[in-house]
Formats: structure tokens, sequence, C-alpha cells
């Protein structure tokens, strides 16, 4: 579905209702919405031509709606076309997102208005308040009302005017340089510090105890001692058990080498570390520990302690000459090693609040399409339940005109059976009347039959074996016997309406009007005037 206006479904019908509010005349408007389903076709909600108070009537709470009036500026006596976009509170906010982009569209469509209005509650689209944005934007506020009786202003005499231009006088750069204060321009000191590089002569003077060395090879052997000489010193020293060789390595204080060198700044180097060259023998050799320097590690491993054996003040001298500190280029390889871990955590927290970011920013739009995915099965299921409303309603009232029709037929049905069971019942007396007895009659007037049961008569004939078959026919033949049939006869009536009279057998009917062939008027005995067909009387 597109997001935009769809102006070609009713293209015609919007294009014609515009011109006619713009062509027209004052108080003409056209209000414009969607088709329901949800969609952006507009089309014509209605059309009007009373103002702005019948305009109002029109917006609706729940509604997007566009209207176009024309109404009278009451300053300029000119003709002004407002547009109006109208956004109600009972939108949905999916659809409220859309208002001003649609409103732009429209505005396009309907051109050529003079004042432009988005109103989104009821005091916008106030009459009183459109009239005031109509005065506010005119730029005037005098009445153009003209006698055109009046005669016309005297023209006054037109004077001579002077020229209000002065030459702009141009200044004297040069003067002005010199005029201008001079202020001494100071050269600009620069705020950068060179790093000051540590002298590591000056750290290692500082530091008389600790010999160090450049590093040549990762590895000398170990010279052995003479045996002679060590045996011979063993004998004049008393002999002690030896508790353990292992010392742990001594770390030297950060704090006391900064100390020693407050003003400088010392920068990590390769490695000062050497060796120490123990003599010793073969024993002394698997005995003696190892260590190997490592980053971040410790460099401590377990020692088997020797077995007791006469030792002597050299070997202990060689031995404790090998327990050297630690040299300070382990500690600036933990410094960097340590800005390379907090730098590493620091890219591994800011990728992780990145993640985090996209996670919140990823559920946002779920909620968000969610809501929107709700709101339009909320709008379908409404649809859909006043969709089956209707057609209940539809359903009950069919169901109801039918059972109405039933009801009306069965009774029609009952009533023509009840009215032939009495028809019956008279046939059946006037027959029982009847049967035994028959007459003759006197024709009073000619007849011509209309059916083939029927006989036709002639004025004065005589019918004999005359029977009452029905009320109003009696059945019988000629005198010479060659005609028989029904004919109508002479009898009682029943008024059937309510300008008709009664009248029985042997009446006297007076005052008659031959009002047609068929129907006469008259008044009976009792005063009453009606109509009473001709065929049941007989003049005298």
């Amino acid at each position: 579905m597109s997001l935009s206006v769809n102006f070609n479904k009713h293209s015609q019908a919007l294009s014609s209702a515009y011109k006619e509010v713009r062509d027209g005349d004052i108080d003409k408007w056209v209000i414009y919405s969607y088709e329901k389903g949800g969609n952006n076709d507009l089309k014509v909600l209605n059309t009007g031509d009373r103002g702005l108070d019948e305009l109002q009537e029109e917006f609706d709470d729940g509604k997007i709606q566009y209207a176009y009036v024309k109404v009278k500026d009451p300053n300029t006596e000119l003709a002004k076309i407002v547009l109006i976009g109208w956004c109600g509170d009972g939108v949905p906010e999916a659809k409220k997102g859309f208002f001003n982009s649609h409103l732009n569209e429209v505005s396009e469509f309907l051109k050529g208005y003079h004042l432009k209005i988005n109103a989104r509650s009821e005091s916008d689209i106030d009459p009183s308040y459109i009239m005031k944005r109509i005065d506010e934007s005119g730029g005037s506020k005098y009445s153009i009302n003209i006698n055109k009786n009046a005669p016309p202003p005297k023209p006054e005499p037109i004077l001579p005017v002077r020229s209000v231009y002065q030459p702009e006088k141009i200044p004297n750069i040069t003067e002005l340089q010199r005029k201008a204060p001079r202020e001494r321009i100071e050269p600009v000191r620069s705020v950068y510090e060179p790093i000051k590089v540590p002298n590591m002569n000056e750290l290692r003077r500082s530091a008389p105890q600790e010999k160090v060395e450049p590093l040549k090879s990762s590895y000398q052997p170990v010279q052995v001692p003479d045996i002679s000489e060590l045996q011979r010193s063993a004998l004049q020293e008393k002999i002690e058990p030896v508790r353990s060789t292992y010392q742990p390595v001594q770390v030297p204080d950060i704090s006391e080498l900064q100390r020693s060198a407050p003003q400088e700044k010392i920068e990590p180097v390769r490695s000062t570390y050497q060796p120490v060259q123990i003599p010793n023998i073969t024993e002394l050799q698997r005995s003696a520990p190892q260590e190997k320097i490592e980053p971040v590690r410790s460099t401590y491993q377990p020692v088997q302690p020797p077995k007791p054996k006469p030792i002597n003040s050299a070997r202990l001298a060689f031995l404790n000459a090998g327990k050297e500190t630690e040299p300070p280029a382990s500690e600036y390889r933990r410094d960097r090693e340590d800005r390379e871990k907090a730098e590493r955590e620091k890219a591994k927290r800011e990728e992780q609040e990145r993640l985090r970011q996209e996670r919140e920013n990823a559920e946002q739009d779920r909620a968000e399409q969610e809501q929107l995915e709700l709101e339009r099965a909320e709008q379908q299921s409404r649809k859909a339940r006043e969709e089956q409303g209707r057609l209940e309603k539809e359903r009950t009232e069919k169901e109801r005109l039918r059972r109405q029709k039933e009801e009306e037929e069965e009774r029609l049905r009952l009533e023509e059976e009840e009215l032939l069971r009495q028809q019956e019942l008279e046939n059946a007396e006037i027959s029982g009347t009847t049967e035994s007895k028959t007459f003759s009659a006197r024709v009073l007037y000619p007849y011509d039959a209309a059916e083939d049961n029927e006989m036709s008569l002639m004025e004065g004939e005589i019918i004999v074996e005359i029977t009452q078959v029905d009320e109003g026919w009696w059945q019988g033949e000629s005198k010479d016997g060659s005609r028989a049939g029904l004919f109508p006869a002479l009898y009682d009536y029943d008024a059937g309406e309510d300008n008709e009279i009664s009248f029985r057998e042997d009446d006297i009917i007076t005052e008659i009007d031959f009002v047609s062939d068929d129907w006469w008027q008259g008044t009976t005995s009792d005063g009453a005037v009606g109509l009473f067909p001709a065929n049941y009387v007989e003049l005298i």
C-alpha cells in the first residue's frame, strides 16, 4: 500500500468539487476524507453553501479531513479561500504520523487558497477563530466602502520634491590605518611540551646496588669450579643440614625507583637481565632453580631440595649470588601489557555497548511493528464485528419480514376459507329454499349475456322456471324454451361503501339522479342519500 495520498481513483469528483468552490459563490465549501478500509484513496465527503457554521459540523474526531471553503474578508469585502487540515484526537497514532506529509500533498492539489490552517482541536475550526486569522493575514485594517455618489476630491498642487540623496564620502584607508592603535603582536607559544626521555645511565647510578649489563645471549654455560679447592674449603667448615635452596624472587619497589628519579619518565627497555654465572657441580646445576622470565606469568618453579652434603662458604656465596632481584624491565612490560589489556577491555566494552544499543533499537522497532500489527488487527476485527452485526441485523430483519408475510398469508388464507365456508352455507340455504320452489318473472330491462352460461333478456318477456342460485343471480329459461341460463335479479342491497345506501324489497327511492348507466343516486325513505346499482331497482 502506498504511503502517499491517492488522487486518481476519484479524480473527476475531487476536481469538480474543488472548482465549484473556487469559481463559485461565497460560503461554498467542500470537505474531503479517505475511503474506509485503511487506504489513502481521497474522496469527496460532503459539500455545502452555508459557510463556516455549516462546515464546522462536518468535522469528525476520529478522521483526518481536508476542507476547502470560500469566505468574505470583512475588511476588504473580497473573497478569500481557506484550506483546513483536520486531524482529530481519535485518529490512530500510526495514521497521525502521515498527517503533515498528506496535508502538503493536498495543498499542492487544492491550489489557490489564501490561508491554510492546521487544525487539531475544536477551537481551531471555530468560525470566529478562522475569521480572526483571515483578518490578521490580510495586512490591512481599513474598510474600502466608498460612496460612489460623492464628488471626486480636488487634486492638490504638485510641489517640487527635493532630493534627499547625499553622496557618501569615501574613507581614506591610509589615514585610517595611521590613526588605528597599533598593538604589539607577541609570538604565540606552543602548548606542546616534549616528552622527556629518561636517561638510563642516571637510572643505573640512582640504583648502585643493581648491576645492569646489556643482554648478549639468552644463555651462558655455567663455569665449573675447582673440585679440589671446594673440598679443602669444605673440610674447614662446619657441616650444617641444608633446609632448602629456594628463596622467592625479590621484586623491586617501583615507588622507590620513581622517588629516586622523580623528574624522568622511564620508557620500557628490551631486557637488562643476564643469567648469573654460578660455579657449581652437576648436582648444583640440577638443584639450582632455573628462572625463565615471561610476561605477566609467575617466575616461580618448585625446586627439589638436594641431598644433605657438606657445603662450604664458597658454595653458599655462589648460591646467594644468584638471588638477584628482577630487573625493572619486567615492570615496564607489565605496564605495557596492562595498558594493552585495558585497551582491549575498553574496546570490548564499546563493542558490547554498540551491540546493546543495536539490540535496544531492534527491540524498539519490533515493538513498534507489533503495535502497528496489533492496531491493524484490532481495526480488522472491529470491521469484521461491524460487518457481522450488519449481516445479523439484515438476517433478523429478513426473518421478521418473512414471518410477517407468512402470518399475513395465513390470515388471508383463513379469511378466504371462512368466506368460502360462509358462502357455501348461504348457497346451501338458498338452494334448500329454492329447490322445491320455482317461479316466473317479467323482464323489466333488456340484458345482454356476458358469459357463455348467461342468457340475454328482452324487455317485457316472461322468464319461467326461475331459481335463485346465488345472491343477485337467478337461473331460468324463456317461455318458448329457446334460451336458458343465468341473469341478474332485483333484490335487497346492502351498501358496500360509505357513499352508498342500503334498501330492501318494495322500498321506494326518490330524487333519483342518473349518474351513470350502472350507478344511480337517490334518497331512501329514512332520508339517507347515496349511490346504488341501477339493476337492483325498477322505475315506477
